[in-house]
């Protein structure tokens, strides 16, 4: 017979106002106030549950959250410490915190008529062009603005169980939607001369411009930075969307009639893998985008293993020697996989 279907939904809505960007102690200790950020979000979940008179069972449960922060007052002693163009500072922008000020690149410098009349200090053929947002025919300072937001549109995860009888088979994926990140891997994969000079650089650099391949958008390489071009922009500022695959897990519970003689009330042999996929914006160039800072990557893990629990334990002694719990435990297990694997699975146990 089967079991009715259960569905649960929750809805969170959090709000919050914190002296968090000043450790609290020196703000108490100088007497003045510290800057302050003004955060909010909201978090939906669904679940559907549901058990099949042939012995198939499902479980889902998925949720989307979102978040929004700002900065909302800053102390005049800490107004420059913090993000900010000439014009704004990061509370009169309405940023949120961890906003990043740039230029903004306007493609690549084509030939010498366009360097000439950029107004950009060291401009070179092939080099990036940054926008003069300010119209008064020079590239500074001034032409900075607001070109990062750290902050993702949502973001979303999906767990999925199914079992049929004596299988079992669980996902977890895991995703964000529309977020930032300042890929500072470019300086390695597409410059010569930013950083490292003379190292081991990314292929990428195999389609940069040349007067023959005009099309690239990588720029031209060169042994010398004299154009500034690892100075913050939009040239390293990359879509970071993405979804994984963070868990799968296949398992299966032996049944008792196999396990019983070896003193054990349960046996599940399972194979299981971490960080198996990631779909990703065709924008990004950087392999994974929680890891665009050439930190330890997040590597992709793969378990085969069984897990039993004895019924019971005795101690036993043969040849002078006491057979511990771990031995008894191992061989159990051995004994049984030798049942349900093929022997060339077994051969280092």
């Amino acid at each position: 017979m089967e079991q009715p279907i259960s569905i649960s939904r929750t809805l969170q809505i959090c709000l919050s106002t914190q002296d968090t960007l000043q450790q609290r102690e020196r703000v108490e200790a100088s007497g003045r106030t510290g800057p302050s950020l003004h955060d909010w979000g909201m978090e939906l979940t669904l679940g559907y549950r549901k058990n099949f008179s042939n012995g198939l069972g499902i479980d889902i449960n998925s949720n989307i959250d979102l978040f929004r922060n700002r900065v909302t007052s800053l102390p005049k002693t800490t107004t420059g410490a913090y993000a900010h163009t000439s014009k704004q500072n990061i509370v009169e922008a309405k940023k949120p915190y961890g906003s990043i000020v740039g230029y903004v690149v306007d493609g690549l410098f084509q030939n010498h008529m366009e360097v000439y009349a950029s107004g950009q200090p060291n401009a070179r053929v092939g080099g990036l062009k940054y926008a003069d947002l300010n119209g008064d025919g020079r590239i500074n300072q001034d032409d900075q603005t607001w070109i990062m937001n750290p902050v993702p549109a949502f973001s979303y995860g999906l767990n999925v169980a199914v079992s049929y009888k004596n299988f079992d088979l669980s996902m977890f994926w895991q995703g964000v939607a529309d977020q930032d990140i300042y890929n500072n891997q470019k300086f390695q994969t597409d410059f010569w001369s930013i950083t490292d000079a003379g190292s081991n650089k990314g292929n990428r650099m195999l389609n940069a411009w040349t007067s023959d391949n005009t099309d690239s958008s990588i720029p031209a390489l060169t042994t010398n930075n004299t154009a500034d071009e690892g100075r913050v922009s939009t040239y390293y500022v990359e879509n970071g969307s993405y979804l994984k695959l963070r868990t799968l897990q296949l398992g299966y519970n032996v049944p008792e009639k196999f396990i019983s003689k070896l003193k054990m009330s349960s046996l599940r042999a399972y194979i299981s893998g971490q960080n198996l996929l990631t779909l990703k914006s065709s924008s990004l160039t950087c392999s994974d985008p929680e890891n665009p800072n050439w930190a330890y990557p997040f590597t992709y893990i793969y378990f085969i293993w069984s897990a039993g629990r004895i019924l019971k334990i005795k101690r036993y002694v043969h040849h002078k020697k006491i057979i511990t719990m771990k031995t008894i435990i191992y061989n159990n297990i051995k004994k049984a996989c030798m049942t349900l694997l093929p022997g060339r699975f077994l051969g280092k146990l």
